[in-house]
């Protein structure tokens, strides 16, 4: 079955701790589909490139999931139904290969 990876852009609002609750009960509604799961990630990052590295903020993501799904217009229904779509928060989806 096709794997997706869904990023989190950061949300200020509400805190994590209720994100993380929130979050948790949806990841245990899906847990037969979900591969691998990560949240939140730490504020700071680097972009590395050949010339170097600096920091990374032109996108807060706050996370990681990747789930099963049998095509992409099925793994986006899924995570529409996530709190982070609910709190509007923005998410990327994107098919591994």
């Amino acid at each position: 079955m096709p794997r997706f990876m869904y990023l989190f852009v950061r949300l200020d609002d509400p805190d994590i701790q209720t994100q993380q609750k929130l979050g948790g009960e949806w990841l245990s509604s899906l847990a037969a589909g979900v591969v691998d799961s990560c949240a939140p990630f730490e504020p700071d990052a680097r972009l590395v490139t050949k010339n170097g590295n600096r920091d990374f903020l032109d996108v807060a993501f706050g996370g990681y999931m990747i789930v099963n799904a049998a095509s992409l217009s099925e793994a986006v229904r899924i995570v529409q139904g996530s709190p982070h779509a609910a709190l509007g928060g923005r998410i990327l989806v994107r098919r591994l290969i």
